[in-house]
């Protein structure tokens, strides 16, 4: 019985750590944009709800709380970390008041067991989003936080039939690594963002393998680091940085600032001083 007692604890500390972390109040009630005066209709005035499809991972959107369905607005796809549903990840995460602020749109998409029929699936439940907000499908950003970041790019690299292709990508310790991007087709003029802890346990170097995988896909020819720690890869096909935290799996790493700023203009640092890519520094992960 104490075995069993001791165990049921050991499990339940990731959840407890979780629940530390979540945001209430303000943080995700959708705030009131300001919409420009001038602006020509680029929808059909849509306010019905969107419909749920059980055979489709469930979803809940938030908007501006003015919002104007004949608007087109940038979308921010959350993708969840494994386990959690929508409602969760929105209260994890906390962007829903500071994304709906700056007039994105943003769309929790609860977890599914990841199979070679999910990501299909999730795709899906992204293009019917797209189709019944009114979304500018040029300021797509997709982010998640493990399963949800490795969701996150799965949907731009897989060779599945209509793949998505988002204009930028913000994952947070993400489950992919190098090795894996012999399978994937490389999208082209696409903004990678990657995060991961340097104390990540469950994935322990991914991060920094990932970004490998996606500066080869990509065509990159330098990196540099920048003030901030982050690694900026230079002559890409699109845009591609690398940033690591002194931290384990179980937090959003994200910075809102950067992430919103990815949603609203999907661009990066230009070029300057690069270092050779062979030159990246290694920093490898401590256990928790």
């Amino acid at each position: 019985m104490r075995q069993f007692a001791l165990w049921a604890v050991i499990l339940a500390l990731p959840f407890a750590l979780l629940a530390t972390q979540l945001h209430w109040g303000e943080a995700i009630r959708p705030a009131a944009y300001d919409y420009p005066a001038a602006s020509v209709a680029a929808c059909a005035a849509n306010t019905a709800p969107l419909p749920a499809d059980p055979a489709l991972p469930a979803f809940h959107v938030r908007t501006p709380s003015n919002y104007q369905p004949t608007r087109a607005h940038p979308l921010l796809v959350v993708f969840s970390p494994a386990g959690a549903n929508s409602h969760l990840t929105e209260r994890w995460v906390g962007l829903t008041h500071a994304a709906t602020g700056r007039g994105i749109i943003v769309a929790y998409i609860s977890s599914v067991r990841l199979s070679p029929t999910a990501i299909p699936r999730l795709a899906e439940q992204v293009k019917r989003i797209q189709q019944h907000w009114c979304v500018d499908p040029q300021r797509v950003t997709f982010t998640g936080h493990s399963d949800g970041g490795s969701v996150a790019q799965l949907l731009a690299l897989l060779p599945y039939e209509q793949p998505l292709r988002p204009k930028a990508i913000v994952a947070s310790g993400a489950g992919l690594r190098q090795a894996d991007f012999a399978e994937f087709q490389c999208p082209t003029g696409i903004h990678v963002t990657l995060y991961h802890g340097r104390r990540d346990s469950l994935f322990p170097g991914y991060g920094s393998s990932a970004a490998e995988g996606w500066a080869q896909c990509m065509g990159c020819s330098s990196v540099r680091v920048t003030p901030n720690g982050c690694m900026t890869y230079n002559g890409c096909d699109g845009s591609l940085r690398y940033c690591e935290a002194d931290a384990g799996h179980y937090r959003w790493l994200p910075d809102t600032t950067d992430l919103l700023r990815s949603a609203l203009e999907t661009s990066c640092e230009t070029e300057t001083k690069p270092l050779p890519l062979t030159t990246l520094p290694s920093q490898p992960p401590r256990n928790l």
